[in-house]
């Protein structure tokens, strides 16, 4: 059962986002600012292609007009698991520019449901209830999950792991990168230059 269909992604995104960050103010002391919410494919913040993130915030600093630029991948058609990702990175967009995934994120994330590591997106069932609550309202996403294609790579026995945070002092020389094997990268490693949790390509 679904409520009346948002027609266009951005529409359906825009209300989610809406629904959203009244939930964040209910259960955090943060407020949404004005984001802007589009569907695209997710640049590292260092502008590269090559990541596999399925959610990016970039902040209000980086835009011209001041407001945080907020993506969701194409690559993710279910209703509940694109809000969650929404909802991820409009707590990035909330925060000041280069928290990163750090305490002040942690702890809002963890009092809005999402369950650690914080650089990636898990919501708790309590969380899921609230956001299938959300989605009878709006409808289904109107999306269908889209590929990027290309030549599979080979498997590699270790996983690159780096710092996305802009606070980073390493973050002006190509940021803070190393490769760790699939059994430690469970246990969620930090940066040795700023101590943010690092990104994981698996």
């Amino acid at each position: 059962m679904t409520g009346t269909p948002n027609t266009t992604r951005e529409a359906w995104l825009e209300a989610a986002a809406a629904k959203l960050a009244a939930f964040i103010s209910d259960n955090t002391e943060l407020t949404v600012p004005p984001v802007r919410i589009s569907v695209g494919f997710p640049v590292g913040s260092r502008g590269g292609t090559k990541s596999t993130a399925i959610g990016s915030c970039h902040p209000g600093a980086l835009a011209a007009d001041g407001i945080a630029q907020l993506f969701i991948s194409p690559a993710l058609a279910d209703s509940s698991r694109v809000m969650d990702v929404l909802l991820h990175e409009l707590l990035h967009a909330s925060l000041p520019t280069g928290t990163g995934h750090r305490a002040p994120f942690s702890r809002a994330a963890k009092a809005c449901g999402l369950k650690a590591p914080f650089t990636a997106t898990t919501a708790t069932a309590e969380l899921m209830e609230v956001l299938a609550a959300y989605i009878v309202e709006l409808g289904d996403f109107p999306h269908a999950a889209l590929s990027r294609g290309g030549t599979a790579k080979s498997k590699t026995y270790l996983l690159k792991a780096s710092c996305e945070s802009l606070g980073c002092p390493g973050f002006d020389d190509g940021g803070y990168v190393i490769r760790i094997t699939r059994k430690w990268a469970a246990f969620g490693p930090t940066c040795a230059l700023c101590g943010d949790t690092l990104y994981i390509e698996f």
